[in-house]
């Protein structure tokens, strides 16, 4: 019996892995503030037999509860279809769109300084939903509280350069699975974002992630494995109150380019 799994979650390693703003108030609202993040992503996976397509939205509302905390507010919908070849012919199958709500919690600390700063976040979902292949069905499994992810980032800028170094870990709580068990995940990313005037910057960079076994009805489907990423792209400041942004990242298992908006009032 064939079987192979697709999480979204996962999928979007190289999406995350983007430049971002290094204003203080860009990468966390004042106490009684919003920002509202709208993302589109589009992912490519192909395999010797299968190609996979998904379209990904993410709408992110963030509210300041002070100075050092935010609450977020996420909304992720996909579409996927496949590709493959069958009795001498490529067949496109439609897979049935999906939604997922998702509530985190964040912290983080920035010193004062101007040059260089320091990012602690901790991330946990409240809604969750899981989705895998089993042969041609595509499954969802309702999760909730099911993993959590730390995250530490040290940035320095060195005008008109700021470097950027992330060391994330995320850990999936195996008692709350049912059939699919997500592998946990080490990350380490290094981005160069580099400023060409006051609205427009060019970034690339690199990610390195360690992803353990994948399982489905405690049979491994997915061995561990070492995934290596590029990102480039540009952003955009049209004005004080919205930031554009174009990125395209490449790795051994996927293609994904994305589109976001920050709209900050």
């Amino acid at each position: 019996m064939k079987q192979y799994f697709l999480f979204i979650f996962l999928s979007l390693i190289a999406s995350e892995l983007i430049a971002t703003s290094y204003d203080v108030e860009d990468l966390m609202p004042k106490q009684g503030k919003f920002r509202l993040y709208n993302d589109t992503s589009f992912v490519e996976t192909s395999t010797l037999l299968n190609d996979n397509y998904q379209i990904i939205h993410n709408i992110e509302l963030k509210y300041g509860i002070n100075d050092k905390l935010f609450f977020g507010l996420t909304l992720n919908g996909f579409h996927s279809w496949d590709k493959f070849f069958q009795s001498g012919n490529f067949i496109e199958k439609n897979n049935q769109d999906y939604f997922e709500f998702i509530t985190t919690l964040t912290t983080s600390y920035t010193p004062k300084s101007k040059d260089y700063g320091y990012i602690f976040s901790l991330n946990v979902p409240v809604f969750y939903n899981n989705f895998f292949y089993d042969d041609s069905n595509l499954i969802k499994e309702k999760l909730n509280f099911n993993y959590f992810e730390t995250t530490a980032s040290f940035y320095k800028i060195i005008s008109p350069i700021t470097t950027t170094i992330q060391l994330s870990y995320m850990s999936f709580l195996k008692e709350k699975y049912k059939r699919f068990e997500n592998s946990d995940q080490i990350s380490f990313s290094a981005i160069i974002n580099f400023a060409v005037n006051d609205d427009f910057t060019l970034f690339g960079g690199t990610s390195f992630d360690n992803l353990k076994k994948v399982k489905l009805d405690n049979v491994t489907i997915s061995p561990e494995k070492n995934i290596i990423t590029g990102v480039f792209g540009a952003m955009y400041e049209p004005s004080k109150n919205l930031i554009l942004q174009l990125s395209s990242s490449h790795n051994q298992s996927n293609s994904t380019l994305n589109f976001s908006t920050t709209y900050k009032p």
